[in-house]
């Protein structure tokens, strides 16, 4: 590989983290425009119990999240990634912290420690999603000590 070469495919390692990172961003903020901007059209994640696809059901799941718990925490952790052109094969950890009121009104977190099955393609010189495929690896309920910026109704 040349030097330029090393270049661009570390130039594209960067650009695929970043997709995962705004995608976890749009998620814990409610930003479902930036959500689908994470994905080529039409897009699909699969999750163990649905499967989604286009900008209208890519948008559902974040009004999904917004709607069932008070706030969410997506930390992305490693990825890996396979570069062959313009498209990619990732794996990206994660854990998925999400937080709610139990039926007693104690906060609470509901955890999951999950992988994405990324497939990418570059589009106009932009790397997006064309398909994830959520692995949950474990879950986990605990209660929590909500600090001042969640918000709990």
């Amino acid at each position: 590989m040349t030097g330029d070469e090393v270049v661009e495919e570390w130039v594209a390692r960067l650009e695929i983290r970043r997709c995962a990172e705004q995608y976890a961003r749009a998620a814990d903020t409610g930003d479902a425009d930036l959500f689908i901007a994470q994905f080529a059209t039409p897009g699909v994640i699969e999750a163990p119990d649905a499967t989604y696809t286009g900008p209208e059901e890519l948008r559902g799941v974040v009004v999904g999240l917004c709607s069932r718990f008070d706030a969410t925490f997506h930390g992305v952790l490693n990825q890996t990634a396979e570069i062959a052109g313009e498209t990619a094969d990732a794996q990206t950890y994660c854990l998925a912290r999400h937080f709610f009121r139990d039926r007693k009104g104690a906060a609470s977190c509901f955890e999951m420690t999950i992988r994405y099955h990324d497939e990418l393609v570059r589009n106009d010189g932009a790397w997006r999603f064309s398909r994830r495929r959520l692995e949950v690896i474990a879950t986990q309920r605990f209660p929590v000590h909500a600090g001042p910026t969640v918000k709990f109704g």
